[in-house]
């Protein structure tokens, strides 16, 4: 759901501008278009819901997710934000 949203806005800045987004963001245009399958995405809700929240399923399932969410923040430590190199902003058409 969040992605579609974030979709919305980056169609809206190339409509702004150009017709097509900033250089700096166009490869996401490959994620931002696929199909978000927002029927299965709340066939999984319904299904979950009806899971209990804190049994030894769930434990395992969070300590997955936090086990991967890990592996980011590993990353990002190696190469953070500051010590990237930062795209030119393009001009903005008003």
């Amino acid at each position: 759901m969040g992605t579609q949203v974030i979709a919305r806005r980056w169609r809206a800045v190339a409509d702004r501008g150009t017709g097509s987004p900033a250089a700096s963001t166009a490869g996401a245009g490959r994620y931002l278009t696929l199909d978000p399958q927002t029927d299965r995405w709340r066939a999984l809700c319904l299904r979950l819901q009806d899971r209990p929240g804190d049994d030894a399923a769930a434990h395992r399932a969070v300590a997955a997710a936090t086990a991967i969410f890990d592996h980011f923040a590993a990353a990002l430590a190696l190469n953070p934000p500051a010590s990237r190199p930062q795209p030119v902003p393009e001009p903005v058409n008003v």
